[in-house]
């Protein structure tokens, strides 16, 4: 089963902080390439997406199922409802655990 993948503005706005952080420290062409690396992680959850494992914010919130991804030195938390998977945030795997969730989560 193909899920349809929606990537949340608040995950969008985080992607482009970290590409933007990427770009100032290191290079624009790095941050192009790690941004379209993470397009890609983010397609690749059209697929079976429930086989990742539960992010470590999921008792902070009961009632949602967070699961992550791990792309690079960065997670991805989505949630799945029905046939659609919702990325969440974008988060470096050094900073502190997600403390809000989108109402409509």
């Amino acid at each position: 089963m193909r899920y349809t993948v929606i990537f949340r503005a608040e995950a969008r706005d985080e992607a482009l902080d970290a590409a933007d952080y990427i770009a100032e420290h290191g290079s624009h062409e790095a941050a192009l390439r790690w941004y379209e690396g993470l397009e890609a992680a983010i397609r690749s959850l059209e697929t079976m997406p429930a086989h990742c494992p539960h992010a470590r914010e999921r008792d902070a919130f009961p009632g949602i199922e967070l699961r992550q991804l791990l792309f690079g030195s960065h997670r991805l938390i989505f949630t799945i409802r029905a046939r659609e998977v919702h990325v969440l945030h974008i988060r470096h795997a050094a900073q502190a655990n997600a403390d809000s969730m989108p109402d409509d989560a």
